[in-house]
């Protein structure tokens, strides 16, 4: 049996990705049934996708392609100012918790948020209020912490970046590693854009405006310390839990070298899956394809996941008898990293870009 390549894939005009809701996700098809489904046979690529469990392709979903910009849509190297909408595109209400307001104004996580209120540091309407969960209304209360006023349009005003993580930086937003060393923070890549965001801002102040805090930027998910490629960083809570979680159908991509190439027994073994956890829990990917669109690298294969587990793809790498030698995530839902943009920069996102990424209908695998 063949492996279904990515040249194929192309040529036939890509695949849809529909995965399976987390409820019916691996739910009847045994293993072996789902791994010959999902490293396909060498057919027609319609064919394969309508056989492949949680792939199917989207009728009237395709995106035709914009003039003068990358498939995604995206423009690098822009000198605009960033993106200023509410979540997603979505207006939002109002009237908010109290620990979701102070946490949209960038003055803490919701965590923090939620320590401020019951140490007694905020007030509303000059009361102190002790309960994270009060309603406020920011057209009409007025919220301090500290002291601290917060303003309507601190709370509305949201920012979305594509980043291209560099090998060496973690996903957090606290300087430590797991074993208590010290670590290159993404969040430490956008220094500079805060520097320039409170430097207009003590300009906007000193001419008689509202100076505001700075966003409180957190990345989207997260990639091991050693994987490179795409992450997004946000200070929107609310889109990056709707991109995060499983129900949203999102899906991931991701181009690995092997240390060798691979064979077909040992991408079958992948495409089955691996326990992974405690308690051990099954995981499958959704397509596993060996890349051959670069003849001289022979040892690249494209992983698609829905979950996207800690080191998932690495577990299943090695599960196969594999070795990771380079990971690297290419897509997430509708928005693929640019190929033209350095490791360790990013773009401030569109408005279109923002929604594409939660489209389902647009994680075409190119």
């Amino acid at each position: 049996m063949n492996v279904l390549s990515l040249s194929s894939c192309r040529r036939s005009g890509g695949l849809f990705l529909q995965p399976p809701r987390p409820s019916q996700q691996h739910a009847t098809a045994p293993p072996r049934q789902s791994a010959r489904a999902a490293v396909a046979a060498s057919q027609p690529w319609d064919q394969a996708a309508r056989q492949a469990p949680g792939a199917e392709r989207q009728e009237g979903r395709s995106v035709p392609p914009r003039r003068g910009r990358s498939s995604n849509g995206s423009r690098s190297g822009s000198t605009r100012g960033p993106v200023r909408q509410h979540g997603g595109g979505t207006p939002e209400s109002d009237i908010l918790r109290l620990n979701k307001a102070i946490a949209a104004a960038g003055l803490a996580s919701r965590r923090g948020a939620d320590e401020l209120v019951f140490e007694g540091k905020v007030k509303v309407n000059g009361k102190v209020v002790k309960e994270p969960g009060t309603q406020v209304d920011l057209r009409k209360d007025k919220v301090a912490v500290n002291g601290r006023e917060i303003s309507t349009a601190a709370v509305q005003r949201k920012f979305y970046f594509a980043l291209n993580k560099p090998k060496g930086f973690i996903c957090s937003n606290k300087s430590e590693h797991d074993d208590g060393g010290e670590g290159r923070l993404v969040i430490n890549l956008f220094d500079d854009w805060l520097a320039r965001w409170q430097l207009r801002q003590a300009r906007i102040a000193c001419g008689g405006g509202s100076g505001g805090p700075p966003p409180r930027l957190f990345t989207v998910g997260r990639l091991d310390a050693q994987s490179v490629g795409l992450i997004f960083v946000t200070n929107d809570g609310d889109w990056a839990h709707k991109v995060m979680h499983p129900s949203s159908g999102i899906t991931k991509e991701y181009s690995v070298t092997l240390d060798r190439k691979p064979r077909q027994e040992q991408l079958e073994a992948m495409a089955e899956g691996c326990l992974m956890g405690t308690p051990p829990v099954l995981v499958q990917p959704l397509a596993v394809i060996r890349d051959d669109t670069d003849s001289s690298k022979m040892n690249r294969i494209r992983v698609i996941v829905a979950e996207g587990r800690n080191r998932e793809v690495r577990n299943l790498v090695e599960h196969a008898g594999l070795e990771v030698k380079t990971l690297r995530r290419v897509r997430i839902g509708g928005y693929r990293l640019p190929r033209d943009l350095p490791f360790g920069k990013f773009l401030e996102m569109r408005p279109h870009d923002v929604r594409r990424t939660l489209n389902v209908g647009a994680d075409r695998m190119l």
